[in-house]
């Protein structure tokens, strides 16, 4: 099974989450989407940063964060690197 969890700040007001679920469902065989977060604050790229930091290391459950894709999106101010994720 595929994990794929969804960091964004998008809000829950619209209809984005429901189309990028539906392309994951019908995309990938088999996977589970897991919302961490949809209020991420716009151009707050420490914050997201920070759930998917602490998300990634909670160590709860019986995957490891290598066997999850995460995907973290959203109005992020440019950054020159993405290390602040790992």
């Amino acid at each position: 099974m595929q994990i794929v969890t969804l960091t964004t700040d998008w809000g829950y007001g619209d209809y984005y989450m429901g189309v990028v679920k539906g392309r994951l469902y019908s995309t990938i065989a088999d996977v589970q989407v897991v919302d961490i977060t949809h209020n991420i604050r716009k151009y707050d790229n420490l914050s997201a940063a920070f759930v998917v930091k602490n998300a990634k290391r909670d160590g709860v459950g019986k995957f490891t964060p290598e066997e999850i894709t995460f995907i973290v999106q959203g109005e992020m101010a440019y950054c020159e690197s993405l290390d602040m994720f790992e």
